[in-house]
C-alpha cells in the first residue's frame, strides 16, 4: 500500500455500504427472477475493484490454515 493510500478493508467497506442501501430492493428484483445478487456476485465485483486499485485477488486465501476459497465478501478480508 501507497504512503496516502486507503487501507484495502477501508476501501471495502465503503463499497460494502454504497450498495447496503440497495439490498432490499435486490430481494424484490431476485424474488421476480432477475437474478442473484448474492454473496458470490456481489465477492466477484469486489475482487474486480480491490485488483484494480492494489493487487490481485488469488483465487485461495493462502494465510489461512486449510487455504479457504475466497467467494464471499468476508472469505475477502485480511
Amino acid at each position: 500500500m501507497a504512503k496516502g493510500q486507503e487501507p484495502p478493508d477501508d476501501y471495502l467497506d465503503k463499497v460494502i455500504q454504497s450498495w447496503a442501501y440497495f439490498e432490499g430492493h435486490m430481494t424484490v428484483l431476485e424474488i421476480a427472477n432477475a437474478g442473484d445478487f448474492d454473496n458470490a456476485v456481489k465477492c466477484n465485483i469486489l475482487k474486480s475493484m480491490i485488483s484494480g486499485k492494489y493487487a490481485p485477488v488469488p483465487a485461495n486465501n493462502g494465510l489461512v490454515v486449510g487455504n479457504p476459497v475466497i467467494n464471499t465478501p468476508d472469505t475477502l478480508r485480511v
